[in-house]
């Protein structure tokens, strides 16, 4: 017969009962709790058994393929639909990694597609661990599933625009050099090297400035630079030179490269107006010994535009006809001239316009 428990030993095992109970239901709060916080996660999460089979999804993972848990609670991993779709390659790279998360208590991350209900392929981001019961052992692996379609988008964005402006340096007639925060060349086009006889292999990682400037002028260059990394775009000329001494003057543009507020780098623009710069002073030279010829002439010397108004009147001008040179300047050329010769001076008007226009591929103004 067996021995009746006391009253102390009811109570007792009540008691016991009840806070095993009351741990009960608190666990299955605790559970409901994070099923709650694993439903509001805007990731994909399956759960699966050491079997391999499929014992949660939550609404993420569900709404990102248009499924229901009927369709896929209780199926391995490979028979739920859109991973059954994978290519035997896509099979072969994940299932060994899947098994592997159940040895070393964890899995990726690692990329791949997944093709939807209605056709869709979208690029995932996949990783997991593993759950151990209360005797330490793996019951269950957590998979989370991140779509990175609008990533996948950036990086191709940002691949194409990467490639543009690689294309835009390389074929650009402009001498074009990148610089790191530091000042240090990166990088430069084919122009910037036949400019300043330069290799690329060679400067890189070097200082720009001190390259391409000699001491003379190293103050004005560096006081550029560093305009340029404090944020400023900025153009200006001077004197830079080649890996042969040789000084040439130059035109350039400064750019910074500036990310979430820092400048990272830049980029340097150079032009060689070295000819234009002799041509200018040629032409300033000739200007210059025209107007001491004419000035120094009794003959009418006289300069007019494309409209044939005034821009230049020789002294002479004031001697014979009393007019000054600024009684003129901006007047009509024709006005001084007597009637019947008008029609021969309207007509080397318009075969000077004509000559300017052949020259210079349009009209002067």
């Amino acid at each position: 017969m067996s021995q009746r428990l006391t009253n102390e030993e009811l109570e007792q095992r009540v008691k016991e009962l009840e806070n095993e109970l009351a741990a009960v239901k608190r666990a299955n709060d605790i559970a409901r709790e994070k099923a709650v916080i694993v439903d509001a996660m805007i990731d994909g999460v399956l759960v699966f058994d050491t079997n391999g089979y499929l014992v949660y999804a939550n609404k993420a993972y569900l709404y990102m393929f248009g499924l229901s848990s009927d369709d896929i609670t209780g199926k391995q991993l490979m028979e739920i639909p859109g991973i059954e779709k994978q290519t035997p390659e896509e099979v072969e790279k994940f299932l060994p990694l899947l098994k592997q998360a159940f040895n070393r208590g964890a899995l990726g991350p690692i990329e791949l597609l997944i093709m939807t209900q209605d056709g869709r392929e979208i690029p995932l981001s996949l990783m997991g661990g593993t759950i151990e019961n209360a005797g330490g052992r793996v019951n269950h692996l957590v998979v989370t599933l991140r779509d990175i379609t609008a990533q996948k988008q950036a990086e191709e964005e940002l691949k194409y625009q990467k490639k543009h402006l690689e294309s835009l340096i390389k074929y650009s007639s402009l001498a074009i050099v990148a610089l790191d925060k530091k000042h240090h060349i990166v990088s430069c086009n084919q122009d910037f090297e036949k400019l300043f006889q330069l290799e690329e292999s060679k400067i890189t990682g070097k200082n720009l400035d001190e390259i391409i400037t000699t001491q003379e002028y190293l103050k004005d260059a560096k006081s550029y630079t560093n305009k340029t990394f404090k944020g400023e775009a900025i153009s200006g000329s001077g004197k830079r030179c080649r890996k042969d001494g040789t000084l040439i003057d130059t035109e350039f543009v400064g750019a910074p490269v500036i990310i979430d507020g820092e400048v990272v780098g830049a980029y340097g623009i150079y032009k060689d107006i070295t000819e234009a710069k002799k041509a200018e002073k040629a032409l300033k030279e000739s200007e210059e010994l025209y107007r001491l010829l004419a000035e120094n002439t009794s003959d009418l010397v006289s300069m007019c535009n494309y409209e044939a108004l005034y821009t230049f009147a020789s002294p002479s001008y004031e001697a014979v006809l009393g007019y000054t040179e600024k009684d003129l300047l901006g007047k009509p050329i024709y006005e001084l001239v007597y009637p019947d010769d008008l029609p021969d001076i309207l007509k080397l008007i318009e075969e000077g316009r004509k000559k300017m226009e052949q020259k210079n591929g349009s009209g002067l103004k």
